[in-house]
């Protein structure tokens, strides 16, 4: 995880700080079953000024999916 940070900080402006954000969601979210710290990385990545329209889709799911167990909803988000 602390790989992942790392990248993020060091490259803002670059397409490999966006992927970073986004492994990180997924690894938090799916691994490590810590969906607060996936919803941040999710919606950094979804904030972000790289131009991310491939993986937009993927980042409004995870975003999805990371508040739908924080709030304990079976139906669907958005």
């Amino acid at each position: 995880m602390d790989e992942y940070q790392a990248l993020a900080a060091a490259y803002p402006a670059e397409k490999q700080s966006l992927l970073a954000q986004i492994a990180a969601g997924r690894l938090c979210l799916k691994h490590l079953n810590d969906p607060q710290r996936a919803l941040k990385f999710y919606q950094a990545s979804a904030a972000s000024p790289i131009p991310h329209l491939d993986w937009d889709a993927n980042i409004k799911k995870g975003i999805e999916e990371a508040q739908k167990i924080l709030t304990g909803s079976t139906v669907p988000v958005g």
